[in-house]
């Protein structure tokens, strides 16, 4: 039996796509959020450091998992947003995954998307006003607490 793309079910092809595109946005909306909270590009590593572990971690999380794809591990990680991109189309494409698992990870993921979109433009508002000095953390809790609703994102 030849394996290859043309062999691919086209219902893995779409799931590899809807994964790969809200994993890619949740990811780069993180990274620019935390990008926003700097004015110099030497602060740029520093800052980005907690989405970068947070990426490795699901990495290796699914990594693991190509060893046994049905275990526990795997199906808690299938419905954190910032795992899901890789756990459940990992899931997805070494055996049977129940469709309401699917949908309820995409809804979980797409929903984490917008959010991090509105987090990060919030964070973005605050990082342009508090330009030439990096935040701290009490300071950024303080003033995402302090923001004024008239924004709206």
């Amino acid at each position: 039996m030849m394996v290859g793309f043309f062999s691919t079910p086209p219902s893995l092809i779409v799931y590899a796509l809807i994964f790969f595109i809200t994993g890619y946005f949740l990811y780069a909306f993180l990274y620019a959020a935390f990008a926003s909270l700097v004015s110099r590009v030497e602060e740029l590593n520093t800052v980005t450091m907690p989405v970068v572990l947070l990426f490795v971690v699901a990495f290796l999380v699914s990594m693991q998992g190509m060893a046994d794809p049905s275990s526990t591990l795997m199906k808690v990680t299938s419905f954190i947003p910032f795992f899901a991109p890789m756990a459940m189309f990992l899931r997805i494409s070494s055996g049977v995954v129940p469709f309401i698992e699917i949908l309820i990870s995409i809804i979980l993921l797409i929903a984490t998307v917008f959010l991090t979109a509105w987090f990060g433009a919030r964070i973005y508002r605050m990082g342009v006003l508090m330009y030439g000095k990096p935040p701290k953390l009490t300071e950024l809790r303080r003033m995402l607490k302090n923001y004024k609703s008239t924004y709206h994102v």
